[in-house]
């Protein structure tokens, strides 16, 4: 499931808010990226430092976000579960994972992340990754 939200939008610099108790999902299919937290578009290039400097070369935006478009208010969740997980199976380990990208790259459908789908299928656990600003 891809951005399925876990918070309500407020305005930016404003801490985020929990969905309130009566908040009813929105009737769609959550299966295709929609949303980023919107962040700089700029490329990143080497600079002969360490490792640690030397950042996603010439790597494109759509490999370090994913599809859809910037959004403030990116409080979604994308959650992934073994295809052979349907109601009634026992419980399964959930991992949740936060993105890096110091507020200036990174999204949970970019190139290095979205694919967790396999891995949750190979280890038998769910996986959540949450989106933030």
């Amino acid at each position: 499931m891809k951005d399925v939200p876990y918070g309500i939008d407020v305005p930016r610099w404003t801490d985020p808010a929990p969905l309130p108790s009566d908040y009813s999902y929105e009737g769609k299919e959550y299966i295709t990226d929609g949303l980023y937290c919107a962040q700089p578009t700029r490329y990143y290039t080497l600079t002969g430092e360490p490792h640690y400097r030397a950042v996603l070369t010439s790597v494109p935006v759509r490999d370090r976000l994913g599809l859809g478009s910037p959004t403030e208010n990116p409080f979604f969740a994308d959650i992934y579960a073994p295809s052979y997980v349907q109601p009634g199976h026992p419980l399964l380990p959930v991992k949740v994972f936060i993105h890096g990208g110091f507020m200036q790259f990174g999204s949970t459908s970019g190139q290095n992340y979205n694919q967790q789908f396999f891995a949750a299928e190979q280890f038998g656990e769910i996986r959540v990754l949450l989106g933030h600003r």
